[in-house]
């Protein structure tokens, strides 16, 4: 779990349990060590150190992992000009799915036909080097449009049972949601359950990329699974699908566990469409970059629109004000009614969460002892705040009066 902590932004304490490993790591697992400093490192110094015990293994031709640290280098993005021969050379004496990682390296350059070349790998007879093929332009940043329709054909002519199938659909949906992306991972959803443990870290964590909240279950199943690799891809996933939806979607709620709740509290009232409603986000996100403000410099055209189309609804009424929150729209009533009446007091019930504005802070979740032990009938209750730090003269606009009294 820790090496993919630091893609949630949590470095330090994953360079604070790697750093001591070093001591006694031997090659291969070095190189693996290497690779998660060299992502946590806090300079460019400490990362170069890193990378440059890498390539030291890449680049011994007697070593027997070098191609294990060509995909590291190419994990990094770590590709230099001057260790292209040595890269090539490695990919004319292998076969190709060892050839796979080094023209991934290669591919790095950013020249148009070394990714092209990368992507021919795809049509090998070899299964090992599709996948690893496809696990490559995952991986990179920018992938061409003759690459993106080559990987579609792949995926289309692959068998169900290929080890190579999730990668492809993987390396398919990364660009970014698809007309088949719901068809794809509805079978991503089904690797969750493979037998193969590489299969269900990447769907899980592809889930968190493209998926929804609803998959939260589906992963949160193999948070128990018995292999490392399976927990570490569907809790990715999770922090993934939990952070971006903010945890809720219309009526529902999800705690960091991916326990599910229905939410009959909806924030005191403004979630009456519901959490991360499309349409609202939308029309937000629109208002947003026609470059509209609103609040502060006054009414607006759209205030006004809403405005009339709110008098229409409540004939009753002979103007309206928007404000910003519940709590500046009470507090706003509250001084207008204070202005027209020439009166102080207010009325206000029991339990009854009105903002949090000094006013109307009280009694909102007072325990029955706060109240006096017992019912009052006829009378008002005794004043409980909220909070600390509401004023004994603004307390005492609330505190009971004998009937004749008040108002």
């Amino acid at each position: 779990m820790p090496p993919k902590l630091f893609c949630h932004g949590i470095r330090d304490s994953v360079k604070k349990q790697f750093e001591p490993e070093l001591a006694s790591a031997t090659v291969p697992y070095s190189i693996g060590v290497h690779r998660v400093l060299a992502q946590v490192a806090v300079d460019a110094e400490a990362g170069n150190r890193h990378i440059d015990a890498i390539r030291s293994v890449a680049f011994d031709e007697t070593s027997e992992f070098r191609v294990h640290a060509i995909e590291s280098l190419a994990k990094l993005g770590e590709y230099r000009d001057e260790d292209r021969p040595a890269i090539e050379r490695i990919v004319a004496d292998v076969d190709d799915g060892t050839a796979a990682f080094a023209k991934w390296l290669v591919a790095l350059s950013k020249e148009a036909n070394d990714q092209d070349r990368l992507a021919q790998s795809l049509r090998s007879a070899d299964p090992l080097a599709r996948l690893r093929t496809a696990y490559a332009i995952t991986r990179t940043a920018e992938v061409s449009d003759s690459t993106k329709t080559l990987l579609a054909e792949t995926l289309e002519s692959e068998p169900l049972d290929s080890i190579a199938r999730v990668y492809l659909i993987v390396a398919v949906l990364r660009p970014g949601p698809s007309d088949v992306a719901g068809k794809m991972l509805d079978e991503l959803q089904k690797h969750l359950q493979s037998d193969k443990v590489n299969e269900v870290f990447h769907a899980g964590m592809m889930i968190g990329h493209f998926g929804d909240v609803s998959m939260v279950p589906a992963l949160k199943a193999n948070l128990n699974a018995a292999e490392p690799d399976a927990k570490i891809g569907a809790a990715d996933g999770m922090l993934r699908l939990l952070r971006r939806e903010g945890r809720a979607k219309g009526s529902k709620l999800w705690d960091i566990d991916g326990h599910e709740y229905i939410d009959y509290h909806t924030g005191f009232a403004p979630y009456i469409l519901g959490h991360n409603d499309d349409d609202q986000i939308a029309t937000v996100t629109q208002s947003m970059a026609e470059g509209l403000s609103n609040w502060g410099p006054g009414p607006t055209c759209n205030k006004g629109e809403l405005a009339k189309h709110f008098l229409q609804a409540v004939p009753h009424a002979d103007k309206v004000q928007f404000l910003n929150t519940g709590s500046h729209a009470t507090s706003q009533t509250i001084r207008v009614a204070r202005g027209a009446t020439g009166r102080a007091h207010i009325i206000k019930m029991k339990g009854g969460y009105n903002g949090r504005h000094n006013m109307v802070a009280a009694n909102v979740l007072s325990t029955k002892q706060a109240l006096g032990g017992q019912p009052i009938k006829g009378d008002e209750y005794p004043l409980v705040p909220l909070t600390g730090g509401i004023t004994l003269q603004e307390q005492a606009l609330h505190t009971p009066k004998p009937i004749s009294m008040r108002l």
